[in-house]
């Protein structure tokens, strides 16, 4: 897997592309990588910037015309096609442009929190893709076949760590977001 860096903006907003591979792919491997995401957040906002007195309350990122992820759409498990040793997201290879993006809009001014995006990705040697996977074209995995339901897989490789944890203060600081990646 190749990580390049994570580009921020303020106030939580972030996106990361990952490009996946597997280590001495070759003709004859086939199979699927099969990424589990779980979503942890801890988000205030301060709602009346402009009446002293008012307290900050935890809010939830992506509802109520806020941006950011929202929990309601995780855990998932997100699947991609390895045929003849390269992987897929639909028909076309990846490429450099990347396979898997992690990404949120900004949450919105006068807000600080942590969104951590846990992933454990797997390879599944000679696995097609089980019933319950399905392209949505919708957060958040759009083009990715995915489901929120447990495929209970074993036999995989080995999980590799794909997590992210952007943390902002746009309540006491600028809004700057910073992002962690593993």
């Amino acid at each position: 897997m190749t990580r390049p860096a994570v580009k921020t903006q303020a106030n939580g907003g972030f996106h990361w592309g990952v490009e996946w591979s597997i280590d001495g792919a070759s003709g004859s491997t086939y199979g699927l990588i099969v990424q589990h995401v779980v979503l942890r957040q801890n988000v205030k906002a301060w709602l009346s910037p402009l009446e002293p007195g008012h307290d900050i309350l935890t809010v939830e990122p992506g509802q109520n015309g806020r941006g950011g992820l929202s929990t309601s759409w995780y855990p998932i498990w997100e699947a991609w096609p390895v045929r003849g040793g390269m992987v897929f997201v639909g028909e076309h290879v990846t490429g450099s442009a990347g396979s898997d993006f992690y990404g949120q809009t900004p949450v919105g001014e006068n807000t600080k929190g942590t969104t951590e995006l846990i992933g454990r990705a797997d390879f599944f040697p000679n696995l097609t893709l089980p019933a319950g996977f399905t392209v949505r074209n919708t957060a958040p995995a759009w083009s990715v076949p995915m489901t929120t339901t447990d495929p209970g897989l074993t036999g995989g490789t080995g999980a590799l760590d794909h997590d992210l944890t952007a943390t902002w203060d746009g309540i006491n600081g600028d809004g700057a977001t910073t992002a962690t990646t593993v």
